[in-house]
């Protein structure tokens, strides 16, 4: 157990502005001349002081625009520059959320329910992929889900995966005879060889930055949105990744579900590389700020010699993005599905400390798809790693005397 302190007053570095108190009737002067959405969205931000949650995959290639507007209410300027290019924004709690409309002629819409095989129980945060491209969505905590799949991918199969269950695959054409499905998984059980292990054999360590309070937090705002800390392994040890902590800050959203990657070292740029998990880890912590534990032991994962990074991913409502941004839907039981549901669940803020030693071991990735890191703010995310590592056995010199 990891000891606990709390201090009166923090700092809060957020990876996107903090939004103040929105007020759709204030006037705002903008200038976009052949902008990019991105870019809009930064000027406007910049002169609100708004917060915006989106995806790049919302705007069309190469969509530049063109507007100016003179001492404008913000809500004109948010109908003229994102509704009229088929955007839909709504307000959450002082942010702003933009997404596509809802249905295009060229899209259709498939809702269903996974469970598993031998109850109606709904499996939380069951995975859907389509096989021929990069789009999927994950299920909300009852096993609810809403996909949209364009014409052009109606050949197509989906995946339905969750830990500790089957994978089962089904083709497109087959969902959309039903308004609304009921998919099942089957519980997968494994069979392993017996073992004879002596405990006094192995050791548990923690590793990676587990300071006894947080200077700050870091806020995961934006869908897809990741933060990871690089966790060395200067000893070199061999044996396996038990589980992984966060420390989760009270300031956050401690109901909101969050996606889990163990990523390997990519040599050439020295930021997280391929995603050890291969499948989807999504977990939802209990309502206590402090120290959150995920046991990650039944996926055996070996520990990379030159080290790994343990991330944190925001998943957010009504999103539909590829593999690696998975995306959620938040709704009740009762969601019938008819509309977009409205209850939205924002993110968790995650603790941070002074980097050891003035090293900056920190990642974040932006929805442009880019790791990066804050070169002016050295600090390090509060995130460990519990790993399972065989003992090194004394060797005895053999006795020279002779007899």
């Amino acid at each position: 157990m990891k000891p606990i302190f709390y201090i009166a007053l923090s700092i809060v570095l957020p990876l996107h502005c903090l939004a103040q108190q929105l007020s759709l009737d204030m006037k705002i002067n903008i200038n976009l001349v052949h902008c990019s959405m991105n870019e809009a969205i930064k000027q406007i931000a910049n002169k609100t002081g708004v917060s915006f949650s989106f995806t790049d995959d919302i705007f069309t290639d190469n969509q530049l625009l063109t507007y100016k507007s003179d001492d404008t209410k913000l809500e004109t300027v948010l109908n003229d520059v994102f509704q009229k290019n088929h955007i839909e924004w709504l307000v959450y709690q002082n942010n702003i959320i933009l997404r596509k409309e809802k249905l295009i002629k060229s899209e259709y819409r498939i809702k269903g329910k996974v469970v598993e095989s031998d109850k109606s129980k709904g499996i939380p945060f069951a995975s859907l992929s389509l096989l021929k491209s990069n789009q999927g969505v994950i299920c909300n905590e009852f096993g609810l889900f809403e996909i949209s799949v364009l014409e052009n991918h109606i050949n197509d199969s989906i995946e339905i995966s969750s830990v500790g269950f089957i994978k089962r695959r089904i083709a497109i054409k087959e969902l959309l005879k039903s308004t609304q499905n009921t998919l099942s998984l089957t519980e997968k059980t494994e069979t392993i060889d017996p073992v004879i292990v002596c405990a006094r054999d192995y050791r548990t360590e923690t590793l990676g930055n587990d300071a006894f309070f947080p200077m700050g937090t870091l806020y995961l705002d934006t869908h897809g949105q990741q933060t990871a800390l690089f966790i060395e392994n200067t000893k070199e040890r061999t044996g396996e990744i038990n589980s992984v902590e966060f420390y989760l800050s009270k300031k956050g959203n401690l109901a909101a579900p969050f996606r889990v990657h163990i990523y390997k070292l990519d040599s050439i740029g020295n930021k997280p590389g391929d995603d050890l998990l291969d499948e989807s880890v999504v977990v939802k912590p209990k309502a206590e700020n402090g120290w959150f534990t995920v046991d990650l032991s039944q996926f055996h994962l070996d520990i990379p010699a030159k080290g790994f990074f343990v991330a944190m991913e925001g998943v957010y409502p009504s999103v539909s993005i590829d593999r690696k941004d998975t995306a959620v839907i938040f709704t009740d039981d009762s969601d019938d599905f008819d509309e977009t549901p409205s209850i939205v669940s924002y993110g968790q803020k995650i603790g941070y400390s002074k980097s050891h030693k003035g090293k900056s071991n920190t990642w974040h990735y932006s929805l442009s798809h880019t790791w990066f890191q804050l070169r002016k703010n050295n600090f390090g995310v509060m995130i460990t790693a519990d790993i399972r590592y065989l003992k090194k056995r004394k060797t005895h010199k053999p006795n020279d005397k002779t007899f």
